[in-house]
């Protein structure tokens, strides 16, 4: 729990996380979370905004500790490491690695962003993607996951395509939250890139399951053809 950042008014995050509870839903929430503990169902939007509340405060009192015992603290941690400052670029994976590590769930992987996004992303290009397929080799789920999404929210572009499904065919792990990131980041690949990313799933360089799911995302598509989608329904015949 963070003992030291308070806001102006004096109330602390999790007495304002714990504020917002009516305005979410921790029915339907934990239902999207199975197995995940300490879920409040609190507004992704509201998170946000106490996120910049947070970095306009005081973000490096909040850093210090910023608490992690409910599903949606470790979420803001992430959010607010979306947008302090950059003045160092070491420093700064530091940081988020920090936060990768007390990822545990999807939602918390998915809503984080760097801060300045594409900017920052642009600037640092390659020692950013030198320290994401670092974590393609973690015995870890979610930070598995982390790599997976980051690489597809940034890194889907000609220089870098055909090193991620090269890395992408030699995951190992198999857990469900690792192969549905396979799975949705092989559907924006085939998008974006349908004769390298159809000729990736030809080749089945990943199990089953994950094939199946990837198969799926991928008809379930509006942005994929409909030629296309009818290979991809005899594929998936070949692995029944």
């Amino acid at each position: 729990m963070n003992c030291n950042f308070t806001f102006p008014d004096g109330t602390t995050v999790r007495q304002r996380l714990l504020s917002l509870q009516a305005k979410g839903n921790k029915t339907f929430s934990a239902k999207l979370h199975p197995g995940v503990e300490n879920v409040l169902g609190l507004r992704v939007p509201d998170l946000r905004k106490l996120a910049a509340e947070i970095v306009k405060a005081d973000y490096r009192t909040y850093l210090a500790a910023p608490g992690n015992f409910y599903m949606e603290e470790r979420m803001l941690h992430g959010m607010v490491l979306g947008l302090v400052p950059v003045h160092n670029t070491d420093e700064y994976l530091n940081e988020v690695a920090g936060f990768v590590h007390t990822i545990n769930s999807w939602s918390v992987c998915d809503t984080f962003t760097f801060s300045g996004r594409r900017k920052f992303i642009s600037k640092n290009a390659q020692k950013v993607y030198a320290w994401l397929v670092e974590w393609l080799e973690s015995d870890a789920e979610y930070e598995v996951r982390f790599g997976i999404v980051m690489l597809m929210q940034y890194y889907l572009s000609e220089p870098y395509l055909a090193d991620i499904l090269q890395r992408f065919s030699s995951i190992r792990h198999r857990a469900y939250y690792v192969s549905m990131a396979l799975a949705w980041a092989i559907s924006v690949i085939i998008v974006k890139f349908p004769a390298e990313g159809m000729n990736w799933l030809r080749s089945q360089p990943v199990d089953k399951e994950t094939m199946k799911r990837s198969i799926q995302k991928c008809i379930d598509s509006y942005r994929i053809s409909p030629e296309l989608k009818e290979e991809l329904r005899a594929m998936r015949k070949c692995l029944c």
